[in-house]
């Protein structure tokens, strides 16, 4: 996390823990709340990573040498004042306020002298997972647009989205010390869901568990359509796994259990212009990425009026695939058809693409789920969060086309 200096403002060195070589100055952490400190100091104070509560600025005179002890910070005689104009910005969050930082602060020259040094904590109260990809980084950029402070966890910053107010840490599902870390301060967290791996269970129980230590509070999770232990559609049976597990993890949470993306219709299409699968003549409400993001941000902006809500996510009308074929046909000027497949042929065609079995078992039941009518029903749960009607196909790929 990059310290910077306050233009205008005393700084002091920081050195190693060796106590010798200058490593940089401390002023600021990003983003938006500040407060003043008044360092009177003979040796130092020595912060990793550490969080301060906001109860535990409230007392008149500074922090209580108790809490200061908790938190892992060495606070020597006369210790660390907090300015009370400032004062009241902090403890105006009462979530936990984290920054990290490895510094040893030597006093400044001459016993008893002290300055004011500007520290911003890095305190973002939304957390987004999946920003790299479609889904993920179409949230985090709709709450930069909004003016919102959010912690984006992702495995590789390297893809992550640049965004204002937004601050990138590495953290993978399963990577519990980095979950912890990445999570300070955080209080609602979109989670969407892993890649598609055989332990993706495994992954979402061990990531719900360490953002319950992290101290978050809302969870918004981002399932799928219908999720049950029985559904047809076997990705749907880790979603309803997941959902089991947040439900007696002691969050707050909200479900958005999305329908089959919109956006992938198109990719449904072999090179030879047509689609294959076993769904029969069932219908898919299938529903725009859109449309799911703009719906997660209204949640994750007012997250105490959804405590407990499971909505479904649907597109505007259910649609079976001869229906979209005439649309895909219709907006790609290329004739797209549907040929309808046995279950066996279903298996026997994705035979050559060398998926292990659990896979392709999903891609098959994709569309024997549609068969079996359980990705059919629209809801109105797009018009009542987004405040406007969900996005069809027609003018999804009128807009924007295939997002694949």
């Amino acid at each position: 996390m990059a310290l910077t200096v306050l233009p205008g403002q005393s700084h002091f060195p920081c050195v190693s823990e060796r106590g010798l070589e200058p490593t940089g100055v401390v002023a600021r952490l990003a983003p938006d709340k500040a407060f003043c400190a008044h360092i009177n100091l003979r040796s130092a104070v020595v912060g990793h990573t550490w969080g301060i509560n906001a109860s535990s600025v409230a007392a008149e005179g500074g922090l209580a040498r108790s809490r200061a002890a908790a938190l892992g910070v060495g606070i020597p005689q006369g210790g660390l004042t907090f300015g009370a104009p400032h004062r009241r910005r902090v403890a105006a969050h009462s979530t936990e306020l984290g920054f990290g930082g490895r510094a040893r602060v030597d006093a400044p020259e001459g016993p008893g002298e002290g300055m004011m040094v500007a520290v911003r904590i890095n305190e973002a109260g939304v957390g987004v997972t999946g920003a790299t990809g479609r889904l993920g980084g179409r949230v985090a950029r709709r709450l930069a647009e909004a003016g919102v402070s959010q912690r984006l966890l992702v495995r590789d910053p390297s893809r992550a989205p640049d965004l204002p107010g937004a601050t990138v840490v590495r953290a993978g599902y399963d990577d519990r010390d980095a979950v912890v870390r990445a999570l300070a301060g955080v209080r609602t967290l979109l989670m969407v869901s892993a890649s598609e791996t055989p332990d993706r269970v495994a992954q979402h129980t061990a990531f719900v568990d360490a953002m319950v230590d992290a101290g978050v509070e809302h969870l918004v999770y981002i399932s799928f359509y219908g999720a049950a232990a029985d559904s047809t559609f076997t990705l749907a049976r880790d979603h309803h796994a997941t959902e089991d597990h947040i439900r007696g993890s002691g969050l707050a949470f909200t479900f958005l259990r999305d329908n089959l993306y919109a956006d992938f219709l198109p990719a449904l299409v072999g090179a030879d212009g047509v689609i294959r699968g076993p769904a029969g003549q069932g219908q898919v409400a299938a529903v725009a990425q859109d449309d799911i993001a703009d719906a997660a941000v209204a949640v994750l902006l007012a997250p105490a009026t959804h405590v407990g809500a499971t909505y479904s996510l649907t597109g505007p009308q259910a649609l079976t695939l001869s229906e979209v074929a005439i649309i895909l046909t219709a907006a790609q000027g290329r004739p797209v058809r549907y040929r309808p497949e046995t279950v066996a042929e279903a298996y026997a065609s994705r035979a050559s693409y060398g998926a292990p079995d659990w896979q392709v078992q999903a891609w098959v039941s994709t569309y024997t789920a549609i068969a079996a009518g359980e990705l059919a029903t629209v809801t109105d749960d797009v018009p009542l969060l987004t405040g406007r009607p969900g996005t069809s196909l027609v003018e999804l790929l009128r807009r924007n086309g295939s997002a694949y």
